[in-house]
Order: C-alpha cells, then structure tokens, then sequence
C-alpha cells in the first residue's frame, strides 16, 4: 500500500501567520518594518516554518 503525501498543517498554519504579519508590518514606500525586532523573529519563524514543508515534502517523495 502506498503512503500518501501528507501536508504539515502545523508548519503551514505558522508559515500562514508568520508571513501574513512580515507583509503586514512591512512598508513598502520607505522599506521598513513597523518594528524590526518583532518582525526579524517572524521572519525566522517563517523561514524555519517553509524549511520544514520543504523538507517534509522532499522526504515524502523520495519514500514513494
């Protein structure tokens, strides 16, 4: 029986929230964050969030 592709939700749901508030925060006429210490951690959450989906569905598909 083959194993199916199965998606990380956890990763997803903070890579969601984590981006959504890098984009909010973000200023795009001077660029620049609203605060660059709070949104430096979202960033690496964000990045370490898609590192994780990327690795999960690298490692899925070399089992199948």
């Amino acid at each position: 029986m083959k194993s199916q592709k199965r998606l990380n939700v956890f990763a997803l749901l903070i890579a969601l929230v984590t981006g959504y508030k890098c984009y909010v925060h973000f200023n795009f006429t001077t660029f620049t964050f609203e605060k660059p210490v709070l949104d430096t951690l979202y960033l690496i959450a964000f990045l370490f969030a898609i590192g994780v989906l990327i690795r999960d569905f690298v490692t899925s598909s070399k089992n199948s």
